[in-house]
């Protein structure tokens, strides 16, 4: 997803993901959404990021109230949840991939706009899914990596 940093707070500074790497609150805005996330810059000056544009993945550390929607037609959206803290995702599941760790494991791909998000089946549960099918979740404590690192 391409998105634009509108701003970053420097002071708050939090190390994530397995390497630890520096993230930090930021506003941003894109042609999806616009709203608030952890923001990992690839730059070691976060302090010029603001007003740049970065192709970012997207990362979060739980979702909740995964659902399949039963209807063939939806509109594929993210926002920004009125009491902070995660996005509320409408997409469609892209890609079911098996993952080498652990055994058996599934990485599920939707896609909501340009944004995508990978969920593992551990997170979704033992709910059957298709590539195809429409679903719901929240998207809690969402992290924009940079793609440059």
């Amino acid at each position: 997803m391409r998105i634009t940093i509108d701003g970053l707070d420097l002071n708050d500074e939090k190390r994530i993901g397995f390497t630890l790497m520096p993230s930090y609150a930021a506003s941003f805005s894109s042609k999806l959404l616009s709203g608030t996330a952890r923001f990992v810059p690839a730059s070691d000056t976060p302090m010029l990021c603001v007003g740049e544009v970065f192709d970012v993945e997207i990362s979060q550390e739980e979702i909740s109230e995964f659902e399949v929607l039963r209807t063939s037609a939806i509109s594929e959206s993210v926002a920004m949840r009125p009491q902070a803290n995660g996005f509320i995702v409408h997409g469609v599941v892209s890609s079911i991939e098996p993952v080498s760790e652990p055994p058996g494991q599934q990485c599920v791909v939707v896609v909501a706009g340009e944004a995508g998000f990978f969920l593992s089946r551990t997170e979704i549960g033992d709910i059957d899914l298709s590539v195809g099918d429409a679903v719901r979740f929240i998207a809690h404590d969402v992290a924009l990596w940079d793609e440059a690192i």
